[in-house]
């Protein structure tokens, strides 16, 4: 009877807790399989953080624009002008007074003053001037080779070491009361990745600062994950002032990609690695906190829009650079431009995100820069909205996260909304069984690449979910490492994708993952 009632007991208390495990939700693994590992991983050379991937027409080639850490030797310098000043004047002295002590050691041999000497060896040469060379060391007799035995004087050496210890005493003194910084810190730009890999590497911290950048950009064969050489890197900040950005865009033909400055869209040839062309804000743009957030490509039309200080969008012509200015949005305290996105439908369209956390709903509009109309206005009832943008053909791929502060509210499952030109709202695409989505892909084979964090206990690493839109299926997901970011590129041929690591390292950088040997080629199974 015991047995009986504390059998009774048990399933009461085990009950719910097999209810609930039957109705878990699947983890990641279970609905798409098994992740694949990288193919290969790329460790670049200095400490830097990977900012953007952009690929070659033929997809053979990979360019990663990136941010370099360097140390500013310049700043460096000034900051220890005390020690520069007082070690180069001590030296100097100390060279000086070693050259007298050294010359009393070697006179105090002249025992007859007011005689001729040999110059190299003291020999004395009373009465033996007239010969070619000296008797002692051979050395030839010429005109000031012979010197004339004279009294040393004292204070020449006196002054020397009195200079001396009054450079220490005053430097022991006035060391921690002198200015180490002002204007002349900003005189010169002076960046050194040499300096900065030494002196992390044998952890001398007090080099490592004052910090800065190069924006360099490198090309990488993904099929071997070689880095081939390197076709731009300039420091961050240009001579005329403005600074670079690590951002690259795509150019007006395919061996040519476009970075910005902060009033300026440069377009650089690849092959050769020069800037072939500058497109500049106009004067009214010169304040020093101008900054020129996003440009793209109008996709049928010469131009190149512009997205400046998250407020202005204009365009320049591609043809003669003319700057002309489109839509004026509400200040920046207010409105967010996530980016601009080149749709083939609708020429290009732009997304303006609400910052705003005390409003009601979080949302965004699509707006047509051809008759400045919004096309798209969809807003979500609920405060701190994050949305994620990807483009897919001529419709944007969109999933929305809700966020609490800086703690996300995780659920179990993300639906991606589909949205074409000419949909009154996005429509619902798929359900996907990931916790956060932090990037969107689409390639031109209906494949769509969606980077976030798997359902699964004990794993807090994010995956690359493979979803075939044309057969309703996951393809095996790709597992991105631990200190992988979740941004993705994927080739144009969808033949490689890449990830990249979230922060500076020296760790691998760049993590190559062959599509074509984990998921097959575009339509073939």
């Amino acid at each position: 009877m015991h047995r009986l009632l504390i059998a009774l007991a048990m399933l009461l208390l085990c009950g719910p807790i097999v209810m609930s495990a039957q109705v878990a939700p699947p983890t990641t693994e279970q609905v798409m399989g098994a992740p694949a590992p990288p193919t290969r991983t790329i460790t670049l050379r200095d400490e830097c953080n990977v900012v953007d991937v952009l690929w070659s027409a033929d997809s053979s080639r990979a360019y990663a624009s990136m941010e370099v850490t360097a140390v500013d030797v310049w700043p460096l310098l000034v900051r220890a002008w005390p020690e520069i000043i007082v070690g180069s004047t001590g030296l100097f002295l100390a060279i000086v007074l070693a050259r007298m002590l050294w010359k009393r050691w070697r006179r105090r041999r002249i025992v007859a003053i007011g005689e001729p000497h040999c110059a190299r060896c003291s020999y004395q040469l009373t009465g033996r001037t007239e010969a070619k060379v000296c008797p002692e060391c051979g050395q030839p007799l010429e005109p000031g080779r012979i010197i004339i035995g004279r009294p040393l004087r004292r204070w020449p050496v006196a002054l020397a070491m009195t200079m001396l210890v009054l450079i220490a005493g005053a430097y022991y003194v006035g060391r921690n009361r002198v200015p180490r910084d002002g204007a002349a810190s900003r005189w010169l730009h002076w960046p050194s990745t040499h300096l900065c890999n030494w002196a992390t590497k044998h952890q001398h911290w007090s080099l490592t600062s004052p910090r800065a950048t190069f924006v360099r950009i490198v090309e990488i064969d993904p099929a071997t994950g070689s880095v081939l050489r390197t076709i731009f890197n300039s420091p961050s900040r240009r001579r005329d002032g403005l600074k670079w950005s690590a951002r690259a865009h795509p150019g007006t033909a395919p061996d040519r990609f476009f970075l910005t400055a902060s009033t300026i869209a440069a377009e650089i040839e690849i092959p050769t690695g020069r800037i072939i062309r500058e497109y500049r804000l106009p004067p009214d743009y010169a304040d020093p906190k101008t900054r020129l957030c996003d440009i793209a490509l109008h996709p049928s039309r010469p131009l190149l829009y512009a997205y400046v200080d998250y407020q202005i969008v204009g365009a320049w012509d591609l043809d003669t650079g003319e700057w002309s200015e489109l839509a004026a949005f509400p200040a920046r305290s207010e409105y967010l431009m996530y980016s601009l996105f080149p749709l083939a439908a609708a020429d290009t369209v732009i997304l303006r995100r609400a910052l705003d956390r005390r409003a009601a709903d979080s949302g965004f509009d699509l707006i047509d820069l051809n008759t400045l109309k919004i096309l798209l206005a969809h807003r979500e009832a609920k405060q701190d909205l994050n949305q994620t943008i990807g483009v897919a053909d001529d419709a944007l791929l969109l999933t929305f996260s809700e966020f609490m502060g800086v703690k996300s509210r995780l659920v179990d499952e993300q639906t991606i909304l589909r949205w074409s030109p000419g949909q009154t709202d996005p429509a619902p695409l798929m359900t996907i069984p990931l916790r956060r989505i932090g990037r969107i892909e689409s390639g031109a084979s209906g494949r769509v690449y969606l980077s976030g964090y798997p359902i699964a206990a004990g794993r807090a690493f994010p995956i690359v979910a493979v979803f075939d839109a044309s057969a309703g299926e996951y393809l095996p997901p790709l597992q991105t490492p631990m200190n992988a970011d979740m941004i993705l590129s994927v080739s144009p041929d969808e033949h490689w994708a890449i990830t990249r690591h979230p922060e500076p390292t020296r760790d691998p950088a760049l993590f190559i993952f062959d599509l074509h040997a984990i998921h097959g080629p575009r339509g073939e199974p």
